[in-house]
């Protein structure tokens, strides 16, 4: 069941328009997203390009603040990027409400930086190990030249790199099946610069997962220290992340409230195969902002013959919709990435 405290909060009309003038009296929210920013289940909302998802989690940051009495218990906002605490800096950064969600109790960051202080960096200090640096690609760099000379131009002649000498799947697994010398060369590596204090930034999800697989009671503190979860630009978080989430926030019958924000269409993929297709977002019976103020119709239909999303995109007419512009599409090689955007300033 839900944390019983959590009923206490209830977001009304009187509300919304508070917020709307906190945010400058500019921004009006519409039936669709006060729906939104008043739902206080654990559901999520696909929301389209334009739709202004950021500003509605943002002004529903405001109105939990305002409303929060819990002293040790916080609400917990993650995403890949710092966008959401950018912009509550942005629009609230002056207000009382603004200070409040950006000090303590509350977490605005990003997955990793969460995982990193409120699991995997205890579990590790608690093993005797400190934690010196966390950068992949110094470390990765560091453990490769630690190699014996020989043993480096062996894997390189098996198409391998220096990403090898990192932890794959688990702690104490490599991306290397054979036994031998060779494997007991990397695993030494890798547990030297460890017990030095250097970790790539996926081992620390490694440690992560760990903790949450031997601490059962792990899963519980976190979930009375931030009842709440929201997770901004949910449709890029991978499905190591969501196994992770999935163990911190919903275990033991305990269940906070988590509303995952993003545009499904927007993923980030690995590659096009059909086995990255979003399972984890969004889930079933999520809330749906069909409206995109970025597009107008005539885009918004186009979209939506190549669009992922079962939901259809609804575009909102502007200036250059009377026009009857035609629409450019570029088309453009790896290599000649960089050159789109002076293309684009051409036209």
């Amino acid at each position: 069941m839900k944390i019983n405290r959590l009923k206490e909060i209830e977001i009304t009309d009187e509300d919304i328009l508070w917020v709307e003038g906190l945010m400058g009296n500019k921004i009006h929210f519409d039936s669709a997203r006060v729906e939104v920013i008043k739902n206080m289940d654990s559901v999520d909302i696909q929301a389209f390009p334009g739709s202004g998802k950021t500003t509605i989690l943002v002004a529903k940051l405001a109105i939990l603040a305002k409303k929060w009495t819990y002293d040790y218990s916080g609400i917990c906002v993650l995403s890949h990027t710092n966008v959401a605490r950018e912009e509550i800096e942005e629009r609230l950064g002056n207000s009382e409400v603004g200070r409040k969600l950006l000090s303590y109790p509350h977490f605005i960051g990003t997955v990793h930086s969460f995982f990193d202080m409120y699991i995997a960096l205890p579990w590790i200090r608690s093993k005797g190990l400190d934690v010196n640096m966390i950068d992949t690609e110094h470390v990765l760099s560091l453990r490769w030249m630690r190699l014996p000379y020989n043993t480096r131009s062996y894997l390189q002649r098996q198409f391998k790199n220096e990403s090898i000498c990192s932890y794959k799947d688990c702690i104490g697994v490599i991306d290397w099946n054979k036994n031998g010398k060779t494997k007991e060369e990397i695993l030494d590596v890798i547990e030297k610069t460890q017990s030095e204090g250097y970790f790539t930034f996926d081992e620390m999800l490694l440690y992560a997962h760990q903790a949450l697989d031997e601490w059962d009671e792990l899963s519980t503190s976190i979930q009375h220290r931030f009842p709440i979860l929201f997770i901004d630009e949910a449709q890029d978080t991978d499905g190591f992340q969501w196994e992770l989430l999935q163990k911190a926030f919903n275990r033991d019958g305990i269940c906070s409230i988590r509303q995952g924000y993003g545009d499904s269409n927007q993923a980030i993929y690995s590659n096009l195969i059909l086995d990255d297709e979003l399972v984890h977002f969004p889930r079933e019976g999520a809330l749906v902002l069909n409206e995109s103020r970025r597009f107008d119709s005539r885009i918004a239909k186009l979209a939506n013959t190549v669009a992922l999303s079962a939901d259809q995109m609804e575009g909102s007419e502007n200036c250059f919709t009377a026009c009857e512009n035609s629409h450019t599409i570029f088309l453009f090689q790896k290599d000649k990435a960089s050159q789109v955007i002076n293309e684009f300033g051409q036209l």
